[in-house]
């Protein structure tokens, strides 16, 4: 027989030190949670909790968290009843909430009944709108990616259906599909809009451009693999793993560089004539601010191991982290928020829970006496 025991490995209260620190948290209550994606919007954090239960069986919550650690409130995601459900990917909306997408299956039994969906969660944790997209033949081929919102408020995301059709759906705020452009391109990463265009995209090293009749007009092709775009007004920023790119309306090439020193590029932002993204490192994480030529303005250390780093995000006040531990068979979830515009740390108290998992194989030893004999 299996038994579980939950042991109390370490657990130490300290201050801790780090710089610019805000608050921790550490979720071990069920002794098997990961995360799945994390956004900042203003001074808050919105973070999703994957938690896994009686090997196949999972859930997902939604947690939106201040710069102090305080959790606001924590709504479930469950678009219908589903012994499995995940999270792929989660954006800001228009109103301080935020988008989610994922993946559920309502039974183990994985070649029935799969669906993606998409969910818009106000501020407060209130439940705007649902769209699913059901699967009845599960081939796991078959999802929805690079969910984004336009300047404009309308949201955009690449659908693969069964038949292997790629379709880049519009959904407007409150939930309808308000068009759709069917293409051969399948998987996309993300979308932005660019006037003189339907949209642009982009999917490995290569970036698309759609005009208004749902065609390809442009396609250019980088060294490295594209991990962010993002446009204001009339230009448009591509960010690589090594550099940064600028374009026109016209996808004329304007600069093109990279950063010294730095690597490993994410997590692009762009607003208020600055550039923003992440650099990965082996000394930690740092937030570079550009001009709108490029040069390099600040910089910000965050004092975290990047290898330890699951998923992250930023805003103006505060950089926030979630990191997943595995511990044997289980992991735990820590969540850690920084300030950007500080560098005192708030008295954090830490707890580190460790889990055991034993296979115990129990043999029954019974002495029986021989029977008296007639």
């Amino acid at each position: 027989m299996k038994l579980k025991f939950f042991v109390i490995l370490l657990i130490i209260s300290r201050f801790a030190n780090s710089q610019g620190l805000n608050s921790e948290l550490g979720f071990n209550e069920d002794y098997d949670q990961t995360s799945k994606e994390l956004v900042c919007v203003g001074d808050f954090s919105y973070l999703v909790k994957f938690q896994k239960s009686y090997g196949f069986f999972s859930k997902c919550a939604l947690y939106k968290i201040d710069t102090l650690g305080n959790i606001m409130w924590n709504v479930p995601i469950a678009p219908v009843f589903a012994e499995f459900i995940a999270v792929q990917e989660m954006i800001p909306s228009e109103t301080n909430g935020v988008y989610v997408m994922g993946f559920g299956m309502t039974t183990c039994d994985v070649g029935q009944h799969c669906f993606w969906f998409i969910q818009k969660f106000d501020a407060n944790g209130v439940l705007e709108w649902t769209n699913t997209w059901k699967e009845f033949s599960c081939s796991f081929t078959s999802q929805l990616t690079g969910l984004s919102l336009t300047t404009n408020n309308e949201l955009l995301v690449n659908y693969l259906d069964s038949a292997s059709v790629s379709k880049v759906y519009k959904i407007d705020s409150s939930g309808f599909i308000t068009d759709s452009v069917q293409t051969n391109i399948t998987q996309l990463n993300g979308f932005c809009d660019l006037t003189g265009y339907d949209f642009i995209t982009y999917q490995g090293d290569s970036l698309y451009a759609f005009d208004t009749s749902g065609n390809i007009a442009a396609t250019i092709g980088f060294t490295n693999e594209i991990q962010n775009i993002s446009s204001v007004t009339d230009s448009l920023y591509v960010l690589t793993t090594d550099s940064i790119f600028i374009f026109d309306n016209n996808l004329n090439g304007l600069q093109g560089s990279g950063v010294t020193g730095y690597s490993q590029f994410s997590h692009l932002k762009s607003a208020n004539n600055k550039i923003h993204f992440v650099s990965s490192g082996t000394s930690g994480l740092t937030l570079l601010e550009l001009n709108n030529q490029l040069q390099l303005q600040n910089t910000t250390s965050i004092p975290v191991a990047s290898d330890s780093v699951t998923h992250m995000d930023y805003s103006d006040s505060h950089f926030s982290v979630a990191h997943d531990f595995p511990l044997t068979l289980h992991h735990t979830l820590r969540y850690t928020d920084y300030s950007i515009n500080s560098t005192q740390s708030a008295p954090v108290y830490n707890s580190d829970i460790g889990v055991s998992d034993l296979d115990i194989t129990q043999t029954l030893v019974q002495l029986v006496s021989p029977p008296e004999p007639i």
